[in-house]
């Protein structure tokens, strides 16, 4: 949903121990990448998963259910501008997961229904938090654990920042 290239300033590759928390800092560019070559049916789920955004949001958020199993973890995060020094304010960041299984949605359940997802608005500083579990890698595929956030700014813009990765996952090449 808009670039997503080393020099947009988006940290994603994150080090973490059990019990520790997650930081990372996303900054936007002004230019979205042409949606002809994104899968239509993605986006087509991320538009539908914004219009079920709760009306009001704050700064911290929950992904995973308190009941869900998993490790929790919590993401600590900071919107910037284009400019990486400007906080971006009221912007709202979209995450979403697997579970511990890999497993995205429910069985039966369509295909980018997101189980796990939730929204946050960037406060004054920019920053935004979210409480969840460390998700799991695919199941029977090579694809290592990570977290989707999108940034979706004040005019609509919208800068998917790609997948976290975990330091520590053996799935994790050393390119990535």
């Amino acid at each position: 949903y808009g670039p997503r290239s080393p020099g947009d300033g988006i940290k994603q590759l994150i080090g973490i121990a059990p019990g520790c928390l997650l930081a990372l800092q996303l900054s936007c560019s002004g230019v979205n990448a042409p949606t002809v070559s994104q899968d239509l049916e993605f986006i087509t789920a991320l538009e539908d998963a914004q219009r079920d955004r709760p009306s009001q949001l704050s700064s911290t958020s929950r992904i995973a259910p308190e009941a869900e199993p998993g490790m929790e973890l919590v993401v600590h995060g900071r919107a910037f501008a284009a400019d990486g020094r400007t906080p971006l304010v009221d912007a709202i960041v979209f995450a979403y997961h697997a579970d511990r299984e890999g497993t995205y949605d429910r069985r039966g359940s369509p295909a980018h229904s997101w189980r796990l997802k939730g929204w946050a608005r960037t406060g004054a500083d920019g920053r935004f938090e979210f409480h969840t579990i460390r998700p799991g890698p695919y199941p029977g595929r090579k694809v290592a654990a990570h977290i989707h956030l999108t940034l979706f700014i004040a005019d609509g813009a919208g800068y998917h920042a790609g997948g976290l990765l975990f330091e520590d996952d053996p799935l994790v090449s050393a390119a990535e």
